[in-house]
């Protein structure tokens, strides 16, 4: 038999070991989820969850530092761009540093950043205007009453 020089030969080890997994290795193994990304799945899930959680009070906080309703459909527009456009940067930035982590901890700090910078912004109140987002409850009844 002529063998090619191009033909490769693949040898199996002579014995099998079976690796030892932990309980949650088993877990993890017996539902089809990848350990190793365990930790960017409960980042992600903890970002996104404390995201969800500010977005309905950012309409509030805009208006009562004196943006106009057209203002902050600007930047409402803007989040769904942001959405499409970052997964090809980061899967881009990804494959040119070769790991995910530092890109993922790049993401997680300058999201922290942007978000604490909504602090600077300076208050721009009208003097005997509440804006029209407020909604207040009455203590004692209850009931609504929109300034």
């Amino acid at each position: 038999m002529v063998k090619m020089a191009s033909e490769e030969t693949v040898t199996e080890p002579a014995h099998s070991e079976k690796v030892e997994l932990s309980h949650f290795g088993e877990f993890c193994q017996r539902r089809g989820i990848n350990p190793n990304l365990i930790m960017l799945k409960i980042t992600l899930f903890v970002m996104y969850g404390a995201t969800s959680s500010l977005l309905p009070y950012l309409t509030i906080h805009m208006q009562s530092i004196g943006l106009t309703v057209e203002e902050i459909a600007i930047i409402y527009l803007a989040l769904p761009f942001t959405t499409f456009l970052s997964p090809p940067i980061t899967g881009f930035l990804v494959d040119k540093f070769g790991k995910y982590k530092p890109v993922v901890v790049m993401s997680l700090l300058l999201n922290a950043i942007f978000h604490h910078s909504l602090l600077f912004i300076p208050q721009q109140e009208i003097p005997g205007v509440v804006p029209s987002a407020f909604v207040i409850r009455h203590p004692d009844s209850g009931d609504v009453e929109i300034p």
